[in-house]
């Protein structure tokens, strides 16, 4: 395999903002790093996610964020095997996150796709949901079409994002 990335950079009056096409004869992990590394430049316009543990603030960056969900009327954000509590609610927040990076799997819940480890499609009509840090979840019935369809979205290069 080729590590070698031809780049050509056109500049067009016609566009207001980059648009970033990639060209290959495969889907490879190199095009999964190119696609991070694009998506890692232009993060800066996703807010932190203000959470609180004890008596302090914490910032967490979207993609350390794993899950967050709603539980005895409070939020609850995980990231790297640790809870904190987040005083927005689950709307409020899923309006702030990047839309290609967090998925709404039940009315309570919204997982990072990126820390999804594996899916278990056994039990008819309902998808078990493993995440990187070893929690799992169950995508609701009316929320399982969305998935998906955001998964074939995202098997087939992004393209309801062009």
């Amino acid at each position: 395999m080729s590590r070698n990335v031809d780049i050509c950079v056109q500049v067009d009056p016609s566009y207001g903002s980059p648009h970033v096409i990639i060209k290959t004869d495969e889907h490879t992990p190199l095009i999964d790093r190119i696609v991070e590394a694009i998506e890692h430049c232009t993060e800066e316009e996703y807010p932190e996610v203000v959470c609180y543990s004890d008596d302090k603030i914490i910032l967490l960056n979207q993609n350390d964020v794993t899950r967050i969900y709603s539980e005895n009327r409070k939020i609850i954000v995980c990231s790297d095997g640790k809870e904190y509590r987040s005083k927005q609610t689950l709307v409020e927040l899923e309006k702030k996150l990047d839309v290609r990076r967090f998925v709404r799997i039940s009315r309570f819940e919204l997982v990072n796709i990126r820390r999804i480890s594996g899916f278990d499609l056994s039990m008819a009509g309902t998808i078990k949901v493993s995440l990187n840090d070893g929690s799992e979840t169950w995508v609701a019935r009316r929320y399982v079409r969305a998935i998906q369809e955001k998964f074939m979205s995202i098997n087939q290069g992004g393209k309801d994002h062009e």
